[in-house]
């Protein structure tokens, strides 16, 4: 492995981790604000930080200026994917009121498997493998969300039903990239509608206060700086040097470190059955990164 892969590599863990651990900020930002207040701040200092990032990435690369699609594909490209995330978004802190950090972190990485299922519905071919992880992956999220009548909690199906809008927020990024929409004219429009549309839903619907926010700043820095921020950067930075399904099952390690973190800061003990479960949930979403055919399952995104 040469030096840039290497360091590529090294960058890609770092995102990981920091996307992890992110699972673990929402849940303490959430001690004194409501979902819709935590995600309004941190979605705000994210846009600013990508906002700058943009200009040195545009000033660093001349030719991506000139646009390939219209100001209108642009704009749709920017409120449809923000739209998407932020009913996504919504759904996973929503139910974090309710779920563990380490659980939602395994519970949310399985948009990874979802991705080949909502395929089916818009023409494409599901493979052989894509199936195995799907079969996988429900084992898995049994074993890790039903409880004794079989009945899923309150919070993991939040976080579930979130999976599937972050699976849609992947092919929607992808049909627009398609299209030639520049990925970082998507990357922060959708931040800015997301921060738009908590802040609507946070003063229709919540009391946020100063001090409350106040009190939740090292989440809501971490979640909107370090996560955000920082780890879209490394991501993009890092995956110009090494192979997609690298980048993809290096960051597939996220879950993981959501379990850590969530027993490190926040004393989540997970059952025996709850950790076999998210075993075979990680299995299934290494099988679903396999390059068996030319297929966008092996497109990863942070989802936190």
């Amino acid at each position: 492995m040469d030096k840039k892969k290497l360091t590529s590599n090294i960058l890609l863990l770092i995102t990981s981790i920091i996307w992890g651990a992110a699972f673990v900020a929402q849940r303490k930002g959430m001690d004194s604000n409501g979902p819709f207040t935590f995600i309004t701040s941190r979605y705000v200092l994210s846009a600013i930080f990508i906002y700058f990032f943009r200009m040195i990435y545009l000033n660093k690369n001349p030719e991506l200026k000139i646009r390939k699609a219209s100001k209108k594909t642009t704009m749709m490209a920017m409120i449809s994917c923000g739209m998407i995330m932020f009913i996504a978004t919504t759904l996973q802190q929503a139910g974090m009121l309710y779920t563990t950090a380490g659980k939602a972190a395994f519970i949310t990485c399985l948009y990874i498997v979802l991705i080949p299922i909502i395929s089916v519905f818009i023409g494409k071919r599901i493979t052989i493998i894509a199936w195995i992880a799907v079969i996988l992956g429900t084992i898995g999220l049994a074993l890790l969300t039903l409880k004794e009548n079989l009945t899923m909690g309150k919070g993991d199906l939040l976080v579930f039903i979130g999976a599937f809008f972050w699976a849609s927020h992947i092919l929607a990024v992808d049909h627009f990239l398609s299209k030639g929409v520049e990925a970082m004219d998507i990357s922060f429009g959708q931040l800015v509608t997301v921060a738009l549309c908590s802040a609507v839903a946070m003063f229709a619907l919540e009391t946020p206060t100063l001090s409350g926010i106040y009190d939740a700043l090292p989440s809501i820095l971490f979640a909107g700086i370090m996560s955000g921020g920082l780890g879209y950067t490394f991501q993009v930075l890092a995956q110009k040097n090494t192979e997609p399904v690298v980048a993809s099952l290096i960051m597939s390690l996220e879950s993981v470190f959501g379990a850590i973190t969530g027993y490190l800061f926040l004393k989540e003990i997970m059952t025996t059955r709850e950790i076999l479960g998210c075993i075979i949930a990680f299995v299934a979403v290494i099988i679903s990164q396999i390059p068996i055919e030319k297929f966008k399952g092996g497109t990863y995104e942070s989802k936190n």
